[in-house]
């Protein structure tokens, strides 16, 4: 006889059936993954049944065996059994109980959740639609809320292939920061693919800018806190988004260490020589000239390496760097790709 089998797979909570049943779609598929990993389907679908006046063999059956021992089938029955039971997190709420067999429980089941309901597979088709992205500073957060929305989608037993995700994810984009992009991006059409691109981008234009003005994707509740405070008016130059210690402008707590892109309020313009001071230790700390230095400065330290071209930042919404970008006005090596 052969008994042999593996320890009862155990889903995460999160994933385990619901009480009411609202992730029925992925989770019978679950059940049944783990059930045809053993070859014991059969047990799930009643195709397989209690043998009677069995005669018995030496060497037993094979594990996906149609025609086990009485013994044999007891224990494959209530190897399956056990996995959907345990898998369920109030299985008596289904009038399921743990000596029912396997094929009881999953009629109980289809019986009480497999059919789908087009009005509600509607309504969260329509919510994944209305996302929106307004801010770009914010395209990692939007990305993930897509994602968690066409989950909701497959849950109550719709589908959202790749290429129509795609489109979805595509449209939600602002026409004005990614303008002609968005008909080179409609090549995409995996989103595992779009996704990695677009972080990419955002990894390029954004992410620098987002942690200078400390405001951007809360990562965590701590970080979320943080940025709420941050969001009020600094009472140092009066704009949103910062305090007054982490203000770049005359007076404020880090004047003088903006980054070059940054323009400082009229008549708050920080002190010429703490700018300057700043520079120059960032410059010590990086231990080379900034390659985009005016022409004053000594190229002497780079050889016989080419200075990297201007780059236009209007650009940087239609291209990806090949390299990573240590600070917007220095390090850029590498060239250009299109998307």
């Amino acid at each position: 006889m052969t008994s042999n089998l593996p320890s009862t797979p155990i889903l995460p909570d999160d994933q385990k059936l619901a009480v009411d049943g609202m992730n029925w779609s992925t989770w019978k598929e679950a059940a049944i993954s783990m059930a045809r990993g053993r070859g014991l389907t059969g047990y799930l679908y009643g195709t397989i049944n209690n043998p009677t006046g069995y005669v018995a063999s030496l060497y037993g059956t094979a594990l996906n065996s149609d025609n086990p021992s009485p013994d044999e089938y007891l224990i494959r029955d209530g190897w399956v059994a056990a996995m959907l039971f345990q898998n369920m997190k109030d299985p008596r709420s289904h009038d399921i109980t743990g000596s029912d067999t396997a094929h009881r429980m999953w009629t109980i089941l289809l019986a009480k959740f497999n059919r789908s309901s087009e009005l509600l597979i509607g309504m969260k088709v329509e919510r994944l639609r209305e996302l929106v992205l307004k801010d770009p500073r914010k395209l990692p957060a939007h990305i993930d809320k897509l994602v968690k929305r066409r989950t909701d989608v497959h849950e109550v037993g719709g589908t959202i292939p790749d290429p129509l995700m795609c489109t979805i994810l595509l449209n939600s984009l602002p026409k004005e920061e990614f303008g002609t992009a968005l008909i080179s991006l409609q090549m995409y059409k995996v989103v595992a693919d779009l996704v990695q691109h677009l972080r990419k981008w955002w990894d390029i234009v954004w992410k620098r800018r987002v942690e200078d003005e400390g405001v951007g994707t809360p990562l965590n509740t701590t970080n979320a806190m943080t940025i709420n405070v941050s969001a009020s008016a600094c009472s140092n130059c009066g704009v949103n988004g910062h305090s007054d210690k982490a203000c770049w402008a005359k007076g404020g707590g880090k004047e003088g260490q903006a980054p070059g892109w940054w323009k400082a309020p009229r008549r708050m313009e920080p002190s010429p020589a703490l700018v300057s001071s700043y520079q120059q230790a960032r410059q010590a700390r990086r231990g080379q000239a900034n390659p985009f230095s005016p022409p004053t400065a000594n190229f002497a330290s780079y050889g016989s390496q080419p200075i990297p071209p201007q780059i236009n930042p209007s650009a940087m919404t239609t291209y990806v760097l090949a390299a990573e970008i240590d600070d917007y006005e220095s390090d850029v090596e590498g060239q250009l790709l299109p998307f």
